[in-house]
């Protein structure tokens, strides 16, 4: 653990709420150098303090709620908590900067980054925000259950993700989306590189155009069902996703939250095959529309098919050293 990262201190439990110039009080007792948080207790406590931060924040700016998330998660992983938690972290410095506050940063390497450190840093960028935008609104915190698991950690984090997307001037587009989503295609080819015979990159579907962020997301909660099995399969732990029945409307910025996920996660499994970093493609810029997104996810869905298919055959595939590909 770094010593002289950003840390917190959690104090009395799920504590502090204070508004105005109190805040800064409270954020110096959120941060300080003697521990990092590191129970989903204490992460939890410390992740819904910062959804009630980004609720006055919203309610400030003349923002909309994000509503109950797209997606449900059982089974998380620390390391997937940390995936999260610094895409928070980066989010919160480009809030800072839309509206002139100073922001911290955390290291980029996100599955070596505590959550607490993420955390942190999302946590004071977000005050800052707070304090230039003289935001003073009190609001009831949630209430901190007894009991914490990482389930629950992801599940406010992921919350805090949306919300914060909904926050920003400069939101995530579907040029960002298909940008994500390439990435993970160019992984998954890497991945089907262990697998002698087996189609890398098959044909891209037919594009269709009238599709939404909706119809995306459908896809990729599908193609996570496949991942996760894939990676469970080979004797990996990987969380599961399913859709949530109370999602009403699938925001901003939620295609890009779960295909950066994905991304992360197939990048995790890279790292088991012993093979070389893969590079990352060359990105196309040109202006995308939700229909390409979807076309693209299509071609990921049939990426990951043909996954399945070969590491049936050889579920020892992630554990082998490999050198190419």
């Amino acid at each position: 653990m770094d010593k002289h990262a950003l840390t917190v201190i959690l104090l009395c439990g799920y504590a502090l709420t204070v508004h105005g110039a109190a805040d800064d009080m409270a954020s110096l007792a959120y941060i300080s150098k003697e521990k990092v948080a590191q129970t989903p207790k204490e992460l939890l406590a410390l992740s819904l303090e910062i959804e009630n931060d980004l609720g006055i924040l919203r309610f400030e700016m003349g923002r909309a709620s994000a509503g109950p998330s797209a997606v449900k998660a059982n089974g998380v992983n620390p390391r997937e908590a940390a995936y999260i938690a610094a895409a928070l972290s980066e989010k919160s410095s480009r809030l800072a900067a839309e509206n002139g506050s100073s922001s911290k940063r955390t290291d980029r390497a996100v599955a070596t980054t505590p959550v607490g450190t993420s955390l942190a840093t999302a946590l004071q960028n977000i005050r800052e925000v707070k304090k230039k935008l003289q935001a003073s609104k009190a609001m009831t915190p949630s209430p901190m259950p007894a009991a914490a698991s990482w389930d629950d950690v992801f599940a406010s984090l992921y919350r805090c993700s949306t919300q914060l997307d909904l926050l920003l001037d400069r939101q995530y587009s579907s040029t960002d989306e298909f940008q994500a989503i390439t990435t993970a295609v160019h992984h998954t080819a890497r991945l089907l590189a262990a697998f002698p015979g087996a189609q890398r990159i098959p044909p891209e579907p037919d594009y269709v155009a009238g599709k939404s962020a909706a119809d995306i997301m459908d896809t990729l909660v599908f193609c996570f069902t496949q991942l996760s099995m894939i990676a469970r399969g080979a004797g990996l732990p990987m969380m599961e996703i399913t859709a949530n029945p109370e999602h009403q409307e699938t925001q901003k910025g939620e295609v890009f939250n779960l295909t950066n996920l994905i991304v992360a996660e197939l990048a995790f499994m890279h790292e088991q095959t012993g093979a070389s970093k893969p590079a990352q493609p060359v990105a196309d810029t040109s202006s995308k529309l939700p229909a390409h997104v979807f076309q693209r996810s299509g071609l990921f869905k049939l990426q990951l098919l043909e996954l399945m298919e070969n590491a049936a055959a050889n579920r020892a595939w992630l554990s082998k050293p490999k050198t190419g590909g």
